[in-house]
Parts: structure tokens; sequence; C-alpha cells
């Protein structure tokens, strides 16, 4: 995914019009439009200011999927707490666990998709 797919993709996860987004990152929205088409390439401290308003890193936004690492930023304490109990179960449990979790984000992008 390219990263002006990923700044669109979250923009519309996050609930964020592209002037919107402009405006928390001190832009317009003729940069984000160009972001998100790949005619502009956002300067390093608008990634930074990007990640922060998305809530992703900025390995994230500027690394391809394969390069990507594990991220813990979790914000819901609750599901923080149900990830460290996963931890303690057994790698049968941990992999059902990991597929009901990619069926729901499957489904989430499915639907986020249809809004594009």
């Amino acid at each position: 995914m390219t990263l002006g797919e990923k700044i669109k993709l979250l923009g519309v996860e996050n609930h964020l019009s592209q002037k919107e987004l402009a405006n928390k990152v001190d832009g317009d929205q003729v940069q984000i439009s160009g972001y998100e088409r790949g005619e502009a390439i956002p300067s390093s401290g608008i990634v930074v200011k990007l990640a922060r308003v998305l809530n992703v890193t900025t390995d994230y936004l500027l690394l391809d999927e394969e390069e990507e690492k594990p991220s813990a930023k979790i914000k819901a304490k609750e599901l923080l707490d149900l990830f460290n109990q996963i931890e303690q179960l057994n790698e049968n449990d941990k992999n059902t666990i990991k597929e009901v979790i990619q069926i729901a984000i499957a489904k989430n992008r499915t639907q986020i998709a249809a809004q594009i």
C-alpha cells in the first residue's frame, strides 16, 4: 500500500475529511489531496504530524507492509489488558484469536472501501 493510499484509508477510518486532516497538520486540502494521489510527497515534519493525527507510527506510513514492525500502541485500556492476557494462552488459542481479529479487520476495511 502506498503512502497516499494509507493516508486516504486512515483519514476515512478516523472520520476526517481532507480539509479536517489538513487543518490538523497545519496544511491545506490541496496538499492532502496531492499526497493521497501520489502527486506530492509530504515533508518529514508533515509525516510526523500525519502519524500523530492518524494514530499510527511514521514507520507505518513510510515503509512497505513487509518492512513494518509490530507496534504496541493501543489506546483502549480494555483492549490492552485483553492483549496482555492473550500472551498467556496456548498457541492454538492465540491463532484462533488472530483469525477472529483478521476477519473483523477485513470486514471493516471492506465496509470502508465501499464508502470511498
